[in-house]
């Protein structure tokens, strides 16, 4: 398969005068991909119900006549602020209690079930109206889920879809959810943690010591699950408008295991955008890193070279460099 390259580009940062040179220079530089939108909410609907495409159908149509790819993504990393007073228990809370503020991007909890719906509600207006087009040649679900540790949230929508789900878990037919099964499972008679409704129970944090450690595992696959649904309740309304495929990209190290499943549940092609220039990280931990992602992984986005990426299937180094070693 021929190598290709691409970009980010943030039509909505520049004045419109110089789109199409900026378009032509990607193309004399070699770029075959641009990705747009994945943090232009704000732009797209300025206010609930009051949606402006007109200057993404213009960007798309700048970029896609110079020649180049577009790869479209949904922008629900970044809810606008109105968003957080329509919704304002939607942000993710930390495990000291404290709110995940406005102010910087992924500020929202996977599992409020008001803002699933308006992610439902912008993803379905973009997908029905670049579903057919002719430029889009792949799309972007949301951005980097993970980053900036934000698939745990102890929100009360994450309690209440916890105990949900718990109760799911726990179920059998006939039974709604079995809280002696749970009880038992846990070993909830050590220290007297038994329960006798699944609403009483709570997330696993700011306990005095430490929290039962199968209360905490059952928490994290939870977590896991919701991350995935969120995903793929995208993906689905993206595939029933468009047959170009879809993509994520993962960045934090520390969601392995959400790769399978979010496949699993429609992603196309796995991209991985490790942060190999990260001072912090020794070359021991970069090859564990890549060798972690590198088999489930289609693409590995990154900025230094390493051996351990020698049989990966794509690689696409951001200093432009492509190593065949």
């Amino acid at each position: 398969m021929k190598r290709t390259l691409g970009t980010c580009y943030y039509p909505e940062h520049w004045p419109r005068d110089i789109w199409q040179d900026d378009a032509r220079r990607m193309v004399e530089a070699g770029l075959t991909w641009v990705r747009i939108g994945e943090f232009a909410w704000s732009r797209l609907e300025p206010q609930p119900g009051d949606y402006r495409f007109e200057w993404l159908d213009e960007a798309i149509d700048v970029l896609g006549s110079a020649g180049l790819k577009v790869v479209l993504g949904t922008p629900t990393a970044t809810p606008p602020r109105w968003m957080i007073d329509r919704h304002p228990d939607m942000l993710a809370v930390d495990a000291e209690g404290r709110p995940r503020k406005f102010g910087s991007r992924r500020h929202y909890c996977f599992s409020h079930e008001g803002y699933q719906a308006d992610c439902a509600t912008i993803v379905t207006k973009l997908a029905e109206r670049y579903g057919s087009n002719s430029y889009v040649a792949a799309w972007q679900t949301d951005n980097e889920y993970g980053c900036h540790d934000t698939i745990l949230s102890y929100s009360d929508a994450a309690r209440r879809g916890f105990q949900a789900w718990l109760r799911a878990q726990f179920s059998t037919e006939g039974n709604d959810g079995d809280i002696d099964a749970l009880n038992e499972a846990w070993g909830n008679v050590f220290w007297s943690m038994n329960y006798d409704s699944f609403d009483q129970i709570d997330l696993p944090n700011l306990t005095v010591t430490e929290p039962n450690p199968a209360h905490s595992l059952a928490f994290r696959r939870f977590a896991s699950d919701q991350v995935v649904a969120f995903n793929k309740r995208q993906v689905d309304i993206i595939r029933a408008h468009s047959s170009a495929p879809i993509t994520h990209n993962f960045r934090s190290s520390a969601i392995q295991g959400l790769i399978s499943s979010v496949r699993d549940a429609g992603i196309d092609v796995i991209v991985y955008e490790p942060e190999l220039n990260d001072s912090s990280l020794d070359e021991m931990e970069v090859v564990t890193c890549l060798s972690t992602f590198k088999d489930s992984s289609d693409i590995i986005v990154t900025n230094r070279d390493s051996i351990d990426l020698k049989d990966v299937r794509h690689k696409v180094f951001t200093r432009d460099v492509f190593n065949d070693n």
